[in-house]
């Protein structure tokens, strides 16, 4: 998938599969910025052990493709309590009080500053400090108009400092320091929900597959993630035999969300296949493939299953469909074409744990966070 790490690609699947079967009605992403630690509801980060920023970035690929939704918000609370929801409040800038007044300010030319109704001695306007009249603004007194003043100090200001209070211990925090939590919930949009019964026919084909192989001799491992020249390949089913040549392996990537196989999406593929280092690739999908797209993906040994068919569930449909897979011959599919999901993600986790150790140098985050 373009734009993705083994981490993010898994995350995407596994989001994709547990939405179809209904494991999973949505995500929610918590970012607690007083640390930056990230946790997850359900907690996919421990389902899977992919770093947070891979499962974030998989929910973000979703959210920018449509199938998910995201909707943000934020709460502010106390470190010294844990009170959740503190209050906006103004405090004096010079003393912290928040024991402030707002009002019409005039400023005797005496020196004294206060608020217009201090002034006001029944007809007249006379300077509480000095006990002199005022007559003329701009004269003798300056009209300052509206601001605050503490009631505590007695300054007086134009702006008072914003802050977040507990209103437990009373603690206060700084507007821009306030500890806070985002939450980001993701839920699934509507052509997500009209895509599962196809997705889940995606990962029954997958499941079914690796079941076949295994009567085949197989060992199978769903959800793998495969080392190959320092890069790390994530597939939805991994294939070999014992010792036997990494030619002679089968490899099977699922792309549940996908619409439409363009020359783009070739190329990636190619490509991945080329890094695995293995002859044959399977792509599970039920985007639509024009048939010039499926004869360049044939002739590069990688074949579609197209995830609409559910006849594939059949092991004899599905016998003639992995022929050519197996023999590594185009021919072989054309004369095969004449003539409940268990969940195994866990199997990944230790895979990429014992990966990311080794490559920590070299792919960053995986290294600590896997």
């Amino acid at each position: 998938m373009k734009g993705l790490n083994a981490g993010s690609e898994l995350s995407v699947n596994y989001l994709s599969k547990n939405l179809a079967f209904g494991k999973l009605s949505k995500v929610v992403s918590i970012q607690e910025k007083f640390s930056n630690h990230y946790f997850f509801d359900p907690a996919i980060d421990k389902e899977t052990s992919v770093p947070y920023s891979d499962i974030l970035n998989a929910l973000s690929v979703m959210d920018g493709w449509g199938y998910l939704s995201s909707s943000r918000s934020v709460t502010r609370y106390c470190v010294e309590c844990f009170t959740m929801g503190l209050s906006l409040v103004g405090r004096c800038p010079f003393c912290g009080s928040t024991r402030i007044r707002r009002g019409k300010v005039l400023s005797h030319k005496c020196g004294y500053r206060g608020f217009e109704e201090l002034y006001k001695q029944g007809e007249k306007w006379v300077c509480p400090k000095c006990q002199k009249q005022l007559y003329m603004n701009g004269a003798d007194f300056k009209d300052e108009g509206m601001l605050f003043k503490c009631m505590t100090c007695g300054n007086i200001f134009d702006k008072y400092a914003t802050y977040y209070q507990c209103p437990n211990c009373h603690a206060y925090y700084e507007e821009d320091q306030a500890p806070s939590i985002e939450f980001v919930v993701y839920e699934p949009t509507a052509p997500l929900t009209a895509k599962k019964p196809l997705i889940s026919n995606s990962f029954k084909i997958n499941e079914r597959v690796a079941q076949y192989l295994t009567k085949q001799g197989y060992e199978t491992k769903l959800y793998y993630v495969q080392e190959r020249e320092d890069e790390l390949l994530y597939w939805d089913l991994y294939a070999s035999r014992g010792s036997a040549e990494a030619e002679s392996n089968v490899i099977v990537t699922v792309l549940p969300l996908a619409d439409q196989l363009e020359e783009e999406s070739v190329d990636e593929l190619v490509s991945k296949k080329q890094k695995s280092g293995h002859k044959s690739m399977v792509v599970i999908s039920p985007a639509q493939v024009p048939q010039a797209i499926a004869t360049k993906l044939s002739e590069k040994n990688i074949y579609v299953l197209d995830s609409h068919f559910e006849t594939l569930m059949d092991e004899h449909v599905l016998e003639g469909y992995l022929a050519p897979v197996l023999s590594g011959s185009t021919e072989v599919m054309a004369e095969t074409l004449e003539s409940g999901a268990g969940d195994n993600w866990n199997d990944v986790v230790q895979q990429i744990k014992d990966l990311g150790a080794r490559l920590s140098g070299k792919v960053g985050e995986i290294g600590v966070k896997f």
